[in-house]
C-alpha cells in the first residue's frame, strides 16, 4: 500500500530540495524540503569511518569524530535507508536541554537518511553533530511504524 516516485537527480550538486503534493481541488495538500548535506563532508566522514573502529556495531555501525556522529551500513539497499533513525542524547546536566525537553531528561534529535545521508560506493553513510553541551550517553538507532524499533544501540560518553 505504498505509492513511490522516482526520479533521477542531476549530475550538479544539490542544496536541497523543495516537495510537496498539489491536488486541483485541495491546493497545497503538504510540503518538505530535503536538506542534503555537502557531499565533501560525508566524504570526509566517510573516509574516516574506513580507518577507524567503530563506538558500536550494529545493522548500522556508529562512529564518534570529534563532535560528529557517523552511522555507516555496507552493503547498503533503499531499504536499509527507508526507517527513521533515532537519537536521544543525554546531557551530562540536565539544565543544558532547552526548557522543554528537561522533563524527559534527554533530546529528540530524531532524524530521516534523506536528510543528512547518501549513498557513497554502495554503502550508506549519514552523520549527525553533537551538540555544543556535554553528553553523558546517547540511544540511537532506527524504527518504522510496523516494525517497532528495528535496532538500537547506546554509546557512553562517561564511565
Amino acid at each position: 500500500g505504498r505509492c513511490v516516485g522516482v526520479y533521477a537527480l542531476p549530475e550538479y550538486e544539490i542544496e536541497s530540495i523543495g516537495t510537496g503534493q498539489f491536488g486541483e481541488e485541495e491546493g497545497e495538500v503538504w510540503r518538505g524540503e530535503i536538506r542534503i548535506r555537502e557531499s565533501a563532508a560525508l566524504r570526509s566522514a566517510y573516509e574516516y569511518a574506513a580507518s577507524a573502529a567503530p563506538a558500536v556495531q550494529s545493522v548500522f555501525d556508529v562512529y564518534v569524530r570529534e563532535r560528529t556522529l557517523v552511522y555507516l551500513k555496507e552493503p547498503c539497499s533503499p531499504d536499509d535507508a527507508a526507517a527513521r533513525f533515532f537519537l536521544h542524547m543525554t546531557p551530562a546536566d540536565v539544565e543544558d536541554l532547552p526548557p522543554n525537553r528537561r522533563q524527559h531528561g534527554f533530546d529528540n534529535l530524531d532524524f530521516s537518511f534523506l536528510s543528512y545521508g547518501m549513498v557513497i560506493d554502495g554503502k550508506c553513510i549519514a552523520v549527525r553533530d553533537l551538540p555544543e553541551y556535554d553528553v553523558e550517553h546517547i540511544l540511537t538507532g532506527q524504527f518504522s511504524a510496523e516494525e517497532g524499533r528495528i535496532w538500537q544501540e547506546e554509546v557512553r560518553f562517561h564511565e
